[in-house]
């Protein structure tokens, strides 16, 4: 009996408590009790998988907000609440290299938040994001990337919010491994952007990650079959040019890699800034294999020609 008074009292109390903490609360307002200081928060940044360019992560907030602060033995040793993200005043966090905000808390978002008596917040939300990373395709399959994420504020400049980092890694504890992705490194850097045509400037967490392609699967169906192709191609001057088949094993290599390179068009990146090697490798094989037949037909030409007779004057003039 003695227990469920003791419960109706705290639920009493945690109630009078939220009442008393949002009352007179403003979310728009920033939660400080000096206005020219600025806000610190600490972000800390959770790994989930990568698919390629789009990440799937949590971003981990931690700040405190001066409005919220209460004495626990006031309040039946309440020591934190867990409340509406859309409640409280939280940074307008936003990825400077993706396509959309990160923290969007509208009247219909589901996120929460908790809040400790000490009047810190920690806010987690997870997401997919999509980062826009310059990469480097020369060495591609066998190439390792770096990929860094811009983290900094739309609205307030450092005056208003200063991030910091809570580690200097990125959190991988709850990566899932991806198949042609490998993490090597991780860190984190601290910039202040400025932007002298406002006169401005903003804080900055950069994320940092060194990947590292998996080259099994496009060497075992592509750069294997394009060398063991090409070697083929070569095949062909043994070919005795009696039989007739020369001409039709040269044709058939050249088929068989056409349909090959067909293939190769949606692995291949695109090209940008660099050119591959492997498409360097197959464009100059192509060249080759196309060389090998043309010379197969000429060879053929001259194996059926006439003694009596003088060589084609187009075939001299190459030859000559």
């Amino acid at each position: 009996m003695k227990h469920l008074k003791f419960q109706k009292a705290k639920i009493i109390s945690e109630a009078q408590l939220f009442w008393t903490l949002f009352h007179d609360y403003n979310p728009n307002v920033r939660p400080v009790s000096n206005k020219s200081s600025p806000i610190t928060v600490w972000v800390e940044y959770y790994l989930f998988t990568i698919v390629f360019i789009v990440n799937i992560e949590k971003i981990h907030q931690k700040w405190i907000d001066s409005f919220l602060k209460w004495n626990m033995s006031e309040h039946h040793n309440i020591s934190s609440i867990v409340t509406n993200a859309k409640d409280v005043w939280v940074p307008d966090i936003s990825v400077r290299n993706g396509v959309e905000s990160l923290s969007v808390v509208d009247h219909k978002s589901p996120q929460k938040l908790i809040i400790k008596s000490n009047g810190e917040i920690s806010f987690d939300f997870v997401r997919e994001t999509r980062v826009f990373c310059h990469l480097d395709f020369t060495y591609f399959p066998f190439d390792q990337q770096k990929c860094q994420i811009y983290i900094d504020s739309w609205t307030y400049n450092t005056e208003w919010v200063v991030f910091k980092a809570s580690v200097n890694k990125i959190n991988l504890k709850h990566h899932s491994a991806h198949e042609q992705w490998h993490v090597l490194d991780t860190r984190v850097k601290l910039n202040e952007r400025v932007y002298p045509e406002i006169k401005s400037n903003f804080s900055e967490i950069i994320f940092i990650m060194h990947l590292k392609r998996y080259p099994l699967f496009h060497f075992t169906y592509f750069i294997y079959p394009c060398v063991v192709t090409f070697v083929f191609a070569q095949l062909v001057f043994l070919v005795p040019t009696g039989t007739r088949k020369k001409i039709g094993f040269s044709i058939t290599v050249l088929l068989s890699f056409t349909v090959f390179l067909d293939t190769m068009f949606y692995v291949l990146p695109e090209i940008g800034d660099y050119v591959p090697y492997l498409t360097v490798y197959v464009v100059f094989v192509m060249f080759m294999s196309s060389l090998f037949l043309f010379t197969t037909i000429i060879i053929l030409i001259l194996h059926h020609h006439s003694e009596d007779e003088p060589p084609p004057n187009w075939l001299q003039y190459i030859i000559l």
